[in-house]
């Protein structure tokens, strides 16, 4: 009988780890916290763009992000995540303040990000002071101004030119070896970046270097792909 419990004990262990990782990461930055559990339910949202109730007051920061390996992450899945997590630590009202939709290069997952708040009521009056409302605008136009100063310019042309070596053996048509050579390798591209962040362009290459009998040149053409990526 012990021995059937334990297994049985281990086994929903193992079922708790894999139902975690397939849900994607809460994280939480907590200010204030209020002593009574407001049900996911009665968590008021804001949705991105819609205004503030006058009332609101900040309790903390929430962020609802993929793992890598998520997969219950469509939108209504993570903001129920993010609605639980604002209840759990008292708040009633939950500000959306980012939202990453699903994308081809990015991940296959809705993120989110946004503010927990406590609310007396939901009335907006616009003519009021309203500093939580003042503060996500604030946020949205740094964000703004941050993402154009790291952006990549729409069009980049590179061209350089300097002296290269082929380090392999090279041999004559009578197969005498011509040992290793020097000569001049030269490189031209031109990307297209889009306000995404990727790009794709063209890039040649080419290596010319002087033999006894006569000279050698290489070239190579193929299209080229990046992207710009913010750290932090």
């Amino acid at each position: 009988m012990t021995k059937h419990l334990k297994t049985v004990n281990l086994y929903g262990v193992a079922m708790l780890l894999l139902m975690t990782a397939c849900s994607p990461k809460v994280v939480t930055h907590i200010s204030k916290v209020y002593p009574d559990i407001i049900p996911t339910d009665s968590v008021y949202v804001i949705e991105l763009g819609d205004k503030v109730p006058n009332t609101a007051e900040t309790i903390g920061r929430i962020s609802v992000v993929d793992r890598g390996t998520s997969s219950k992450c469509r939108y209504d899945q993570v903001l129920h995540l993010a609605q639980e997590a604002t209840g759990k630590n008292g708040g009633n009202g939950l500000a959306i303040t980012d939202h990453l939709k699903p994308s081809f290069w990015g991940s296959s997952c809705h993120q989110i990000s946004g503010l927990m708040l406590r609310l007396s009521d939901r009335q907006v009056d616009t003519m009021k002071v309203n500093p939580v409302q003042d503060m996500i605008e604030l946020d949205h136009v740094v964000t703004k101004e941050r993402a154009e100063n790291r952006r990549a310019p729409s069009s980049t042309f590179e061209g350089s030119i300097g002296y290269g070596w082929v380090t392999s053996k090279l041999y004559d048509v009578d197969g005498r070896s011509l040992g290793s050579k020097g000569g001049v390798d030269w490189k031209l591209s031109y990307e297209y970046t889009w306000s995404s962040g990727w790009g794709i362009g063209m890039q040649y290459s080419g290596f010319r270097a002087s033999f006894p009998g006569g000279n050698m040149m290489l070239s190579y053409i193929a299209p080229r792909m990046g992207g710009t990526f913010q750290m932090g």
